[in-house]
């Protein structure tokens, strides 16, 4: 109040970083915005275990080695008994061409001599499967197997033991879920466990089931008709996609991106962001993606200003949402002489606030 003493010490207004403003409209876009970037964490996981397991190098290249030596071992006498397959394969169409056209026991002769080359092909060619199976085996024992049982002592810090495999064996879940199931809650609180990393694995299949579930629970809340939750399910998708939080998103964003736009830090220089005004910024506030995104009928702010039952209600939705209070009185008489003038729809006032200066700062 005018006249009182303000005891904060910093700045009163601030401009908000390139990613507070993002992470400003995601809230205005996607309705679960804490979702999670799986595609970028499953990549960086695989990434971590490959690192692992060739942790001690050394050893790592001398099994490679070994398997190296195994498989030069073996194309002398793979060439070898290739070329005689070659020969009995060719044999066996000679006498199966000399069948074709004589008959009587001449007939029988040939097609049994031909038989006799199909199954001498047969046998050759699982001598030189053996061989390459061979080769392989020795590839698992002495990189593969040993890889993992470096993997497991590290990450569960026992000693490794080979247990019988049980198919159907629960455990309680222990591993983050995703987005979907996230929203939905855990429904089951048990799931099958994948030997070996200590992880739980949801199929592509649960996954999906859960977001489904999830979002048939939002579009209930929202009194979505039940004959659009395909279009609903459809954009929900896709924003799990494409708008996700800041600190989700690979940094630095690429060129040309809002978040580069607005001063993200290129992490070529320590402290290289910047919360300077620009035309582009600017620009891209007024005639950008966002806005499409903001007023598409199933954003975030879209479904909570279709549960308001009259206009000062649909005007205190957006005040809260956009500014996080409601509106005063002037703001309102405000908005019912725009409207007068032509400004009739939602999505005007929606244009007007994210301009503001009052939307960009924080106080």
């Amino acid at each position: 109040a005018p006249g009182t003493a303000c005891h904060f010490t910093g700045p009163l207004l601030r401009r908000m970083t390139a990613e507070q403003l993002w992470d400003s409209f995601l809230t205005l876009i996607n309705p679960n915005p804490d979702m999670l970037n799986m595609t970028a964490r499953e990549y960086l996981e695989q990434r971590r275990l490959a690192v692992e397991k060739v942790a001690a190098p050394a050893e790592t290249l001398k099994s490679i080695q070994a398997s190296a030596k195994k498989y030069q071992e073996q194309p002398e006498g793979v060439e070898a008994m290739q070329k005689l397959m070659a020969e009995a394969r060719d044999e066996a169409k000679k006498y199966q061409s000399i069948a074709a056209k004589v008959t009587g026991p001449e007939k029988k002769a040939a097609s049994t001599r031909a038989a006799e080359c199909n199954a001498k092909v047969k046998s050759i060619n699982r001598e030189i499967t053996a061989l390459y199976s061979n080769a392989r085996s020795t590839v698992m024992t002495e990189v593969i197997i040993p890889g993992q049982k470096k993997l497991f002592e590290k990450v569960t810090g026992k000693p490794f033991e080979t247990i019988a495999y049980e198919p159907n064996r629960k455990v309680p879940i222990q591993a983050a879920p995703s987005a979907g199931m996230q929203a939905a809650g855990a429904a089951n609180d048990e799931h099958t466990m994948a030997p070996g990393d200590g992880k739980i694995k949801t199929t592509k299949a649960e996954a999906a089931e859960a977001e489904i579930k999830a979002w048939s629970e939002e579009a209930m809340y929202y009194a979505i008709p039940r004959k659009q939750w395909r279009n609903y399910f459809r954009s929900r998708a896709r924003q799990s996609q494409q708008w996700l939080r800041a600190a989700e998103i690979e940094s630095p964003a690429p060129r040309g991106h809002f978040l580069r736009e607005f001063g993200q830090s290129d992490r070529e220089f320590i402290e290289n962001s910047n919360s300077e005004a620009s035309v582009p910024q600017a620009l891209l506030l007024m005639n950008g993606e966002l806005l499409p995104q903001i007023v598409d009928r199933y954003s975030q702010l879209m479904l909570a200003v279709g549960r308001a039952r009259s206009a000062d209600e649909r005007i205190d939705a957006v005040y809260m949402a956009v500014l996080s209070r409601i509106p005063t009185a002037r703001e309102k008489d405000l908005c019912l002489q725009a409207q007068d003038k032509g400004l009739t729809t939602v999505e005007d006032l929606i244009y007007a606030l994210i301009n503001t200066r009052q939307f960009i700062f924080n106080q």
